[in-house]
């Protein structure tokens, strides 16, 4: 029997995919007491940026049933991962553009756009689910907590952007060596 020629997941992959989303998930849990207030949305946006699409998918699906195991699972979950493919496949699209690219403010201005995109999508999906009758209605109620999610990820994008970038930089090193 012959050995696949190539792995898809080596084990350096999984490792790398499995402390992000722990640092994801404690994250998320140590910021509960603040309203919607967390730096998974950012490392995961972050992930979309400088890494790939597949990864920042694998991310986003462990780190939310990780968090929503302990917090509570519920139709929310559905609109959550609906919410964070769409912002992953925005994002995603943003690391293309040159001008992006290089300056970080536009990169988290993108990630505030973002968050109020990831609200939206979780209000029209809640709406669908319970079939509310008044969607703008349902949506701004919630417009609060949606700003201060895209406050958060604005203030935890600009914190957290440094790091991660030294260790893409230091993975792409080691990969040439």
């Amino acid at each position: 029997m012959s050995k696949p020629t190539s792995q898809s997941f080596p084990i350096r992959r999984v490792t790398r995919l499995a402390l992000i989303s722990a640092t994801c998930i404690v994250g998320r849990l140590l910021f509960t007491w603040i309203p919607n207030v967390q730096p998974m949305s950012a490392i995961i946006l972050l992930i979309a940026f400088y890494d790939t699409y597949s990864n920042a998918l694998i991310v986003s699906s462990l780190s939310l049933l990780g968090t929503n195991l302990y917090l509570g699972l519920g139709s929310w979950t559905i609109g959550q991962f609906i919410a964070f493919t769409g912002i992953i496949t925005i994002f995603h699209s943003f690391s293309n553009i040159p001008i992006i690219q290089k300056h970080i403010i536009l990169q988290a201005c993108g990630v505030f756009i973002c968050g109020l995109i990831y609200g939206l999508i979780v209000s029209i999906t809640e709406t669908f689910i319970y079939q509310f009758p008044y969607f703008w209605m349902y949506y701004l109620q919630g417009i609060i907590f949606d700003l201060l999610h895209s406050i958060g990820n604005f203030i935890f994008y600009l914190l957290i952007t440094p790091i991660i970038r030294r260790i893409y930089h230091f993975h792409s090193l080691s990969k040439k060596l």
